[in-house]
């Protein structure tokens, strides 16, 4: 009876052991996960915020080379190509000058042949460009170039209006090719090989993006057409986030753009300020599979305790046995 007894009081107080280990580890593992993912957002903050103000800051300094490229009193080809040789390797990618038609006269460029010809009088950079004092920079919408020659990915256009005995004579505009810059300055900061880059403007335009099928489209008009679960709750959110102009961190399930499937995400933005009035929103999206993937040790080392305690239960039962077994 004795014996019996004593097995019964082993095996419960093991047993209670077990399950107070099993609890503990599952309440530290959960809140490991929910320390990484608050970890891996302040990191996409900190990546997307330190992207954007570079950003900003390679358009301003580019914007301050047009200008004093503007004060010459004659601009030949060679003065252009000058400008953009000294430009070279950056995400600068050509220059035009366009007389007060729109017409384009001059072109220089490193990475494409550009040809002449063409007309951008319809461009929203030309048009306030046109109407602007000396000395005024202008950004216009990122766009696809129509001269002749240029690549079909999304640049950016500075422009700034030349005088010539305070007679507005044209316009000079630089490209700014947008994947360069986001390349440049974020891809050797993702967390992840799946960490998305994606530029747009609060009406949620895709100018560039890691995923090509989304580029050139509007994030709202996709979902429309391709609602998913939870995207009336989702939505409004993310318009909330990308019209305050202001950074933000979330923490949702959207779908990925590559496959379509429902996908828990961090995602951290940051605005892009070029002046008062033209602002972008950048972002970075990681799924948190990714990001759940640093906290293999925390599991490894929970795993390790409990294969500890475990075998140390049996080891503590079978010398309190033994000591039992003894004294009889």
């Amino acid at each position: 009876m004795t014996k019996k007894f004593f097995y019964l009081i082993s095996t419960i107080s093991f047993v209670i052991f077990f399950a107070l280990s099993f609890t503990l580890y599952q309440i530290t593992g959960a809140s490991s996960i929910k320390s990484l993912v608050e970890q891996m957002l302040h990191r996409e903050q900190v990546i997307v915020r330190s992207g954007a103000s570079s950003i900003s800051s390679f358009i301003d300094l580019t914007s301050r080379s047009l200008l004093i490229l503007s004060s010459n009193n004659i601009i030949t080809p060679k003065i252009l190509q000058d400008f953009v040789d000294n430009w070279s390797d950056t995400p600068v990618v050509g220059i035009i000058l366009t007389d007060i038609q729109g017409q384009i006269k001059l072109t220089a460029s490193n990475a494409e042949k550009l040809s002449l010809g063409g007309n951008v009088s319809d461009r929203d950079y030309f048009i306030a460009a046109s109407g602007s004092p000396p000395g005024t920079i202008s950004f216009g919408k990122p766009f696809v170039s129509r001269v002749p020659g240029a690549g079909q990915t999304f640049k950016i256009p500075v422009a700034t209006p030349l005088y010539s005995n305070n007679k507005f004579i044209g316009v000079l505009t630089v490209s700014i090719s947008i994947p360069s810059l986001t390349e440049k300055y974020l891809e050797p900061l993702k967390i992840s090989p799946r960490t998305g880059i994606y530029l747009f403007n609060s009406n949620g335009d895709v100018f560039n993006g890691t995923t090509q099928e989304v580029v050139n489209q509007n994030i709202f008009h996709i979902v429309d057409e391709h609602p998913f679960l939870g995207d009336k709750i989702v939505m409004p959110l993310i318009r909330q986030k990308l019209t305050s102009n202001q950074e933000s961190k979330l923490d949702i399930v959207i779908p990925d753009f590559s496959t379509g499937k429902l996908t828990r995400t961090l995602i951290a933005s940051s605005p892009v300020k070029l002046n008062s009035s033209t602002k972008w929103i950048l972002a970075i999206t990681t799924p948190i599979d990714d990001a759940l993937i640093f906290i293999s040790p925390f599991v490894l080392r929970n795993v390790i305790l409990l294969i500890f305690t475990y075998f140390s239960s049996i080891a503590l039962s079978l010398f309190i046995y033994n000591r039992f077994l003894q004294k009889r």
